[in-house]
């Protein structure tokens, strides 16, 4: 049976919207995409993160966008393929991009591989505002409040600034 589920994308590299671009591809060759948010352009916090051999940074600029996807594999499953793709995107030694698994349905599941919902989906507007843009109706199945209710809670200027249309920029097959 197939399961809806939010996924989230960051990129943070010098290419960040190259990394997107091959990020959606190794998506979309796992998983059935049904929506794609905007993209936003984000301050990224780290601490004393290495960009890349001439950047020593505290912050930076990257790209998130959250995708709806439907797919058969486990929560479990599906975790373990966005931590496989992660390791592909890669510039040099540095990861350029972080997936996460958002929810999985209304799976709810709290063990040291795996915590769904995403512990702070419902806090983090990098992630809450792109997947409210995909998924407004979905319920958090632990606070059980749509997204929507629960994004009205941030500030919006916490998130960033509005980049492109996701689907546009990032679906070939347009």
């Amino acid at each position: 049976m197939k399961e809806k589920a939010l996924i989230s994308v960051k990129t943070f590299s010098i290419d960040a919207l190259g990394s997107l671009k091959e990020a959606y591809n190794l998506v979309s060759k796992s998983f059935f995409v049904d929506e794609i948010s905007s993209i936003f352009m984000v301050k990224l916090q780290t601490e004393n993160r290495e960009i890349h051999s001439l950047i020593n940074a505290r912050s930076y600029d990257g790209l998130t966008v959250a995708f709806l996807i439907q797919t058969e594999h486990s929560p479990l499953e599906s975790l373990n393929l966005l931590k496989s793709m992660e390791k592909q995107i890669v510039n040099g030694k540095e990861k350029d991009a972080e997936f996460k698994l958002l929810a999985h349905g209304a799976f709810v599941r709290m063990t040291p591989e795996l915590t769904l919902p995403h512990p702070e989906l419902h806090k983090n507007p990098e992630d809450l505002i792109p997947a409210t843009e995909v998924y407004p109706h979905f319920i958090h199945p632990v606070l059980k409040k749509e997204l929507t209710e629960l994004s009205k809670s941030l500030k919006p200027k916490l998130l960033g600034q509005f980049y492109a249309q996701g689907k546009t920029l990032l679906d070939n097959n347009l």
